[in-house]
């Protein structure tokens, strides 16, 4: 035995800093998946085929680049390459980080240039996008694949370690994607923007890079990555074991059969599957029960890696001594389904985590804990989420260390074997997220895809324990009934509906769980109206009287500002009720209207009525895509745009306030068009209000800003920027009133004369510069609408209070309106009819704005004598008669309870 060499030992230093340098190698793969997610969805648009295109891709490349890398690894000879591999990869990585802004940009060119000179069906579209992502992605993405069998073949220089070693490694990575997962999507992109985000994320490549290659320099040239005498196995055990030995046992019984080892890869493919579904389906039930806010995302991704690792560290320590392995991924595969479906219920998990928050120290009111700032209401989604999500996470984070474990009996060919595993893995995630997101979803809906998903969890477990060749068949037979047991326990517990909310006396009359929301429709039969509702609690409108008249105006304000609207684009269909009044306007001949959740266009007719029937009207096309790529991508161009309220708080909707999007809706617009974007000032604080007028202001300098009139009492304003500066000739305006048919329809939401338009004039550009002074802009780089708006959870009539008390401290005068106004007067008077009425109508409008104000800052009695005052300063309009009147009886209630 004197030749015999043994193979080499990891000192605690060298160990220590391979660990530290995946570490930080799997903050930065993260990092990267979120920043190239982000930056490729403003490319393609944020719709969920869109965004599946970009992660089908990012993990097709990890899969790619795991298997070819695994290979490579194997052929290396010297542990020292291996490590100067691993730094060379990191630090290539880094270098075509720092190009994918280029990159994307001319993807970006291409895109918006075939689609622009080509109308693909929706399958194109797809395919388009997926070839696009790949082609951007796929070398950097590869070579982040490759770096876990390298490192693997690396860090492992016993085969009695395999488990030990590769579980420690998995968790450590995975430990590194929470950090960065974390940091992202708290921290880096609010506070340093998209793009210093991902030159971060190459820092730590080139960290790594360079740790690494400095490490290689410690690793003695002489020695070898390949199994050496005392290592390598007998002769007489690379062939099979003995007979009745364990087929999927410790290495000195492992055998190269084709059978087991094809298990070994379903298993890691089925894993990859229900560890990406299980996502997905918690993702979309997170967005519904507690806003779909970037930050849900962060939380579910983050809260579920925590599980892998936990999971990988529980492998770690008992994946060299497992004697039976098809026998323990039975027993976890049927706890993953058990635990899944058990934690599912809403009201079983609301019940825990106010347990837990109790103990922590939250209120509890008697109806659960409550919470009064944004840090309060983000412990409560880590909670609830960790309830849901932390057990099944572990089960699933135990799979693969224990199938690399099994799967590998030797060093020699470790690098293959986890390139193989990790490779199945990674095509399961993208099947389990298309299956789930695109079929399982729209077909069952949320929790009856968890139960399905669940069950196939468990009949996996049950298929397993039935081939295994090594228990006995009374171990197999009390399995398998332990399994339906467990199983038919929880399908009886089972309650998918505990956490749908309805409109109280509400009957629903369409239930949609498609791919991009869950869409119902609502009746209330006293007073009799209708709503469409999105996720459980976002109101897209509906057909009340209030309702009506918000929808209506948001398209009569606009199409009266110009002064012949043929071409008109509306983005945020809805209901189609904003739309619907675009039509009714004389002399328009083409109307677009895009939205993102797709099957709107089949619950306009629920609100048909009331929409006057928009979809059958043959001037109008329904787009289901996303607004912001619409724009892009469309030759068209507009004489009107008009663009319908949205969450600013929503995760994308920041995409829709950025500069580059109101410069792209400039580029749409003819000569003389104009936008119109309405704003609810009880969404936005002030701070993130000035931020969106001046981002706004950054593409349209000629921009105005206008009252809605609705009688709700946070307020509603529009900004409107046009090509040129904005002028009315009062001619034109009263002669479009003067046509019955639509002096009629506009009447019914109390716009009764052309007064009513002018006088819904609040400020002027120079206005609007003063108010949004020093305001930082809302870029796609820094995106800080979308980042800082879902922080503050102050009440939102403060907001409301805040930002209409800086717009009523900068009303302008009648003169100011007026110099917008052409022929208002005849030349020889400055003081006729038309301009007194006009004055009047300003004088009330201001007094109704000053009412607002004190109802949302809680001083009722000062909102009231505001309120009067504004009726009796204009005591002829209907208009004003009918507002004042709505709050006046809304402020009268609140005095009553």
């Amino acid at each position: 035995m004197s030749g015999t060499r043994t193979a080499p030992t990891l000192r605690f230093t060298e160990l220590g800093v391979v660990l530290f340098v995946f570490f930080v190698s799997g903050a930065s793969g993260l990092i990267y998946e979120v920043v190239w997610t982000r930056m490729l969805t403003l490319v393609f648009g944020g719709t969920v085929f869109a965004v599946s295109a970009v992660l089908t891709s990012f993990m097709l490349g990890l899969g790619a680049g795991s298997l070819l890398g695994g290979r490579y690894s194997d052929r290396i000879r010297r542990r020292r390459s291996l490590l100067i591999a691993y730094g060379m990869m990191e630090l290539a990585i880094a270098g075509l980080a720092f190009a994918t802004p280029i990159l994307f940009s001319v993807l970006d060119n291409v895109h918006v240039a075939v689609l622009s000179h080509w109308d693909p069906s929706r399958f194109q579209v797809i395919l388009l996008r997926f070839c696009l992502a790949l082609f951007g992605i796929l070398l950097p993405t590869s070579l982040m694949g490759a770096t876990l069998p390298l490192l693997s073949r690396y860090l492992v220089t016993r085969n009695q370690h395999i488990g030990l070693r590769f579980g420690i490694l998995y968790s450590v990575n995975t430990a590194g994607a929470v950090a960065g997962c974390t940091l992202s999507g708290f921290v880096l992109i609010a506070s340093y923007g998209v793009t210093t985000t991902l030159s971060i994320a190459a820092a730590g490549n080139i960290i790594a890079g360079i740790l690494a290659l400095l490490a290689a320099r410690w690793t003695p040239t002489n020695e070898s990555s390949q199994v050496r005498g005392a290592d390598r196995l007998p002769a007489d055990q690379t062939s099979g074991p003995a007979t009745g030995s364990d087929p999927m046992s410790v290495p000195s019984s492992l055998p190269v059969l084709a059978g087991p080892w094809a298990i070994l890869i379903v298993v890691s493919g089925l894993s990859g599957f229900v560890s990406l579904g299980y996502q997905v389906l918690w993702s979309r039930e997170f967005s519904m029960l507690f806003t779909n806010t970037v930050y849900g995302f962060t939380v579910v991704v983050s809260t579920f890696l925590v599980g892998l690792v936990l999971g990988g560290l529980l492998a770690s320590a008992m994946a060299d001594r497992v004697r039976n392995t098809l026998a323990v991924l039975a027993v976890l595969q049927v706890m993953i389904g058990v635990t899944a479906i058990f934690l599912i219920d809403w009201e079983r998990r609301r019940w825990l985590s106010d347990v837990v928050l109790s103990v922590a120290g939250f209120k509890d009111d008697g109806s659960g804990v409550r919470w009064d700032s944004w840090t309060d209401f983000m412990m409560l989604r880590f909670v609830m989420a960790l309830l849901t999500m932390l057990l099944p996470a572990t089960l699933i984070g135990v799979t693969f260390p224990l199938l690399v474990r099994a799967y590998t009996y030797q060093r020699g060919r470790l690098g293959s074997r986890v390139g193989g595993l990790y490779c199945a893995n990674t095509v399961g995630c993208v099947l389990g997220a298309a299956v789930v997101g695109f079929v399982m979803i729209p077909l069952f809906g949320i929790r009856y895809s968890v139960l399905t998903l669940g069950i196939v969890s468990v009949a996996v477990g049950i298929v397993l324990a039935i081939l295994d060749p090594v228990s006995t068949a009374r171990s197999r037979l009390a399995l398998i009934s332990v399994a339906v047991i467990l199983l038919g326990t929880v399908i009886v517990l089972f309650d998918p509906g505990k956490s749908e909310p309805v409109i109280a006396g509400a009957r629903i009359l369409l239930t949609r769980d498609s791919v991009d929301a869950l869409v119902r429709v609502e009746e209330v039969a006293d007073p009799p109206y209708r709503a469409l509702i999105i996720n459980y609690m976002r109101r897209l409108g509906g057909t009340s009287r209030a309702a009506l008249q918000l929808q209506r105006r948001q398209a009569h304000l606009p199409m009266l500002l110009h002064p012949n609207p043929q071409d008109v684009l509306v983005i945020g269909f809805a209901t189609g009720c904003t739309t619907g009044a675009v039509a009714v306007h004389n002399g328009v001949r083409s109307i677009d209207g895009v939205e993102i959740v797709g099957c709107l266009e089949e619950t306009a007719a629920y609100f048909s009525e009331s929409n006057y029937n928009i979809v059958a009207d043959p001037r109008f096309r329904f787009h289901a895509q996303d607004g912001r790529n619409f724009v892009r991508t469309t030759r068209k161009k507009y004489d009107v745009i008009i663009v319908d309220l949205f969450q600013a708080s929503d995760a994308g909707v920041g995409n829709l306030y950025t500069i580059e999007h109101f410069q792209s809706c400039r580029d749409r617009l003819k000569p003389g068009g104009l936008i119109c974007q309405w704003i609810p000032t009880h969404q936005l604080p002030k701070e993130q209000f000035g931020t969106f007028i001046a981002s706004f202001q950054h593409a349209f300098p000629n921009s105005t800003l206008w009252m809605a009139d609705v009688p709700v009492p946070t307020g509603l304003v529009g900004i409107v920027g046009s090509t040129e500066p904005l002028h009315i000739d009062y001619q034109r305006l009263s002669s479009r009133f003067a046509h019955k048919a639509l002096a009629t329809v506009m009447a019914n939401v109390f716009l009764e004369d052309e007064f009513s338009i002018l006088s819904s004039f609040l400020l002027g550009s120079s206005d609007l510069q003063r108010l949004s002074a020093g305001a930082p802009l809302n870029t796609d780089d820094r995106p800080l609408v979308e980042y800082l708006t879902p922080r503050d959870c102050t009440n939102q009539k403060y907001f409301a209070a805040q930002n209409l008390a800086a717009i009523a401290s900068r009303l302008g005068s009648a003169a100011r309106v007026a110099d917008r106004v052409d022929h208002l007067c005849p030349e020889e008077m400055s003081d006729c009819e038309s301009a007194v009425r006009l004055r009047a109508r300003l004088a009330a409008r201001s007094l109704m704005i000053f009412g607002l104000v004190m109802s949302n800052q809680n001083r009722v009695a000062e909102a009231i004598d505001y309120f009067q005052k504004a009726r009796s300063a204009c005591p002829d309009s209907r208009e004003v008669e009918q507002f004042t009147q709505v709050y006046l009886q809304q402020l009268n209630n609140s005095l009553r309870q």
